[in-house]
């Protein structure tokens, strides 16, 4: 999430098994790992440095973070066009998928989720772009598919698991919406549940409710926006469609 603090962080993932909780810092492009282990004592763990970029004149970014079942997180690196990998018990990231199409300038890969079956989802920020990395048995990265989506996407964003065989997105700012993604097989239907958000960034589901971060990103890189005071957050509450 934006914040005008230098050491600000861009997202946050949480395990429950061990208590971690992850967090990107979008200062030092880094990922921070923290472990409570009791209501009362936490132990932090030195950040996670990302590796090399690969695509010259671009720094790696972390954007966002998803936790499988089994512990393993994986990391969208919006500049690097890859997705990171840190298995359970691991002290380091390592590149677990790579593909042509998110080799560009600019911020590429955001979004991520991981769904059931292992598989994982991942959207592209600029640019139009749904995609499924299948995982292989052992873990490793598959066959990487580009969905076909019902409509245009644009500005896509935080992501998160709806089901076995869907997801929610929300889509950025001048589309402000919150989406629900129904897959079947290589389509993707795309509904939109909510919008009218000025910037919606993210999302997490709490029981019924879907609560999205809007906070328009323009007050950040626009360059008429970003000596003004942004507005405050917002986290807005939306109910769960039937």
């Amino acid at each position: 999430m934006p914040s005008r603090n230098k050491n600000s962080q861009r997202c946050v993932a949480a395990t429950e098994g061990e208590r971690s909780l992850f967090a990107a810092s979008s200062a030092e492009g880094d990922i921070i790992r923290r472990s409570f282990r009791c209501a009362f004592a936490k132990l932090t763990i030195p950040s996670l440095p990302l590796p090399h970029s690969t695509i010259e004149g671009q720094s790696p970014l972390c954007n966002d973070i998803a936790v499988a079942a089994d512990g393993t997180v994986f990391v969208t690196d919006s500049l690097s066009g890859r997705i990171l990998r840190l298995r359970r018990g691991a002290g380091a990231l390592e590149v677990w998928a790579q593909d042509a199409r998110w080799n560009a300038k600019g911020p590429q890969l955001d979004g991520i989720a991981v769904l059931g079956d292992g598989s994982v989802y991942v959207n592209l920020f600029e640019g139009d772009g749904l995609f499924r990395v299948a995982a292989q048995p052992d873990g490793g990265a598959g066959t990487v598919t580009k969905l076909r989506t019902s409509r245009p996407l644009y500005h896509s964003d935080g992501m998160r698991a709806a089901g076995p065989n869907a997801l929610y997105m929300v889509e950025g700012e001048t589309k402000g919406t919150l989406d629900l993604i129904s897959i079947q097989g290589d389509a993707a239907t795309v509904q939109t549940v909510k919008d009218g958000f000025h910037g919606p960034v993210s999302l997490v589901q709490v029981g019924d409710t879907i609560y999205v971060l809007d906070v328009p990103l323009k007050y950040l890189f626009d360059p008429q926006f970003r000596s003004r005071m942004p507005p405050p957050f917002k986290a807005v509450g939306v109910n769960q469609p039937r």
